[in-house]
């Protein structure tokens, strides 16, 4: 497909006729030292690299990540092959229990990491580690760089703390009924839920009629 967009937290930007814009990855000993959870307490560990959803053990909530977000199924990797395929990974996903994420996890994995890696939340059962300066607001700049667009001809629609930068990118920012009170602050405008079609609330309201027009 030769079409422009943002990917994968902002790490795999496409601009004109399809062209690669940006990519980046993970520190290699950050993946390893991620995936050492999984060999340790038996829990939910992936990475994704390009097209591909990595993993060292198979767990219930890797397959949940196939099954209800439908990302590829996940491989699983012989030691062997991880020293390998964990060179080019974008981004590792720890998923776990919201409550464990949030008093255990998130916390260890900062102290551990530091300034080598960013850690977001999507969701509050899984924790996101990203390159250091990643983000969808970064990949969108590049993009509308790339395109030649102007941030105030841009809306941004987000419920999570992923979308912290691109909304606040955006010429115009809508938040879900779903979005965490951090979101909701910083948009211009909230519309319901994303399982009440908030997005194409959004679309119809704000997207397809004049900035002037806006309420």
């Amino acid at each position: 497909c030769a079409c422009a967009g943002v990917f994968t937290q902002g790490l795999s930007v496409y601009g004109r006729g399809g062209r690669l814009v940006y990519t980046a990855f993970v520190e290699q000993d950050v993946v390893a030292a991620a995936f050492e959870l999984q060999q340790q307490r038996g829990m939910a560990v992936v990475a994704f690299s390009g097209e591909e959803v990595l993993t060292m053990a198979s767990h219930p909530l890797i397959d949940k990540l196939h099954e209800v977000y439908f990302e590829p199924k996940a491989r699983v990797l012989t030691a062997e092959e991880a020293e390998e395929e964990f060179r080019f990974v974008q981004k590792v996903v720890i998923m776990s229990t919201a409550e464990e994420i949030r008093e255990r996890i998130r916390p260890e994995m900062q102290a551990a990491f530091g300034d080598r890696a960013r850690l977001v939340q999507a969701v509050p059962s899984m924790l996101e580690v990203l390159p250091v300066g990643a983000s969808k607001g970064y990949g969108v700049q590049l993009l509308l760089e790339d395109l030649d667009v102007q941030r105030s001809q841009v809306m941004a629609v987000g419920d999570g703390e992923n979308d912290m930068e691109m909304l606040q990118l955006a010429g115009v920012s809508v938040a879900m009924d779903n979005a965490t009170p951090s979101i909701k602050a910083i948009a211009d405008f909230v519309v319901s839920s994303n399982d009440a079609d908030g997005v194409a609330e959004a679309i119809t309201k704000y997207a397809l009629v004049p900035i002037s027009e806006h309420p």
